[in-house]
């Protein structure tokens, strides 16, 4: 004696679960290639880039923001990844060149004009000694007493 249902089922059963999965893959198809909805995104406005005279102000104020010098007067190299800018009558700010521009060997000298862009961070013990330590700088006496620097993404000597 045979089971009602059981032998003549089987092939209806298979023949379903393959539709229901080619159902479920062309919805994923679907979905996937579906045009996405624009969403509107409101971009901040760019602040200001500082400029030179900025950079005399306080460290706190400046740290985060961009910067864009142009014709600034390098007062000393020292070393081969920073140098000072002269900003006003009696103040120096220090700069640190990416490692793309040391790697380049384009480090100002005294007296040259430069055009940079780049980040201002804050200057603590612990990076003065990392500068000191990766032969970027030769002695911390140019930079100790700055509160932030300037790391420069690119740089151009204008003189």
């Amino acid at each position: 004696m045979r089971k009602i249902g059981t032998s003549g089922s089987a092939p209806l059963l298979v023949i379903i679960s393959l539709l229901a999965l080619l159902g479920f893959f062309a919805w994923l198809y679907m979905q996937a290639n579906a045009e996405a909805e624009e969403i509107p995104v409101e971009i901040e406005a760019e602040q200001d880039a500082l400029v030179l005279s900025d950079l005399g102000g306080a460290a706190g104020d400046l740290v985060g923001k961009t910067a864009e010098i142009e014709s600034a007067m390098v007062e000393r190299g020292l070393g081969r990844g920073v140098f000072t800018l002269t900003v006003g009558e009696s103040m120096t700010y220090p700069v640190l060149l990416s490692a793309d521009l040391i790697a380049q060997g384009s480090a100002p000298e005294g007296g040259d004009r430069v055009n940079l862009k780049g980040r201002v961070y804050t200057l603590n013990d612990s990076i003065r000694s990392a500068w000191l330590e990766q032969g970027a700088i030769e002695s911390l006496a140019g930079v100790s007493a700055a509160e932030s620097f300037l790391l420069a993404d690119s740089l151009r000597v204008t003189n």
